[in-house]
């Protein structure tokens, strides 16, 4: 780890800001944290830039390693879709507009992030979406 901290050093400025520009379009504009695929593989593939160089540039512009920023920015989804679900909302819909393969990850970031399991994560959203009025 202390290899690649050097090398992130040595990248120019101006590599580092458009890779810091790349991945911050790439995750907030195009969402593709919810992709099946998406992976520390699959930014390496869209930028060009190596994987270990990818996590490090996360944690300077996210203060998250991939992981941790990843299943942030998943349950965050996850809570837009609770907020503005029906009730026949199903758990494989959450599931894939999410990007999660199976329901044990969500369940586990889920838990990891709010400590509360899927039920009580809705009821808690719901109820908060409705004291205030609509979407939070």
């Amino acid at each position: 780890m202390h290899f690649i901290k050097n090398i992130y050093r040595f990248i120019s400025n101006s590599k580092k800001k458009n890779l810091a520009k790349e991945l911050k379009y790439l995750l907030e504009e195009e969402f593709v944290y919810t992709y099946p695929e998406f992976s520390l593989e699959f930014l390496e593939q869209k930028t060009g830039a190596d994987q270990n160089l990818i996590n490090q540039m996360l944690i300077s512009e996210y203060q998250q390693s991939f992981y941790q920023l990843t299943r942030r920015m998943r349950i965050n989804c996850l809570k837009k879709m609770v907020k503005k679900a029906t009730e026949d909302t199903s758990l494989n819909e959450y599931l894939s507009l999410c990007g999660y393969a199976d329901t044990e990850a969500m369940i586990r970031d889920l838990k990891i992030e709010t400590g509360l399991d899927f039920e009580e994560f809705c009821r808690y959203s719901k109820d908060l979406n409705d004291r205030v009025g609509g979407d939070v």
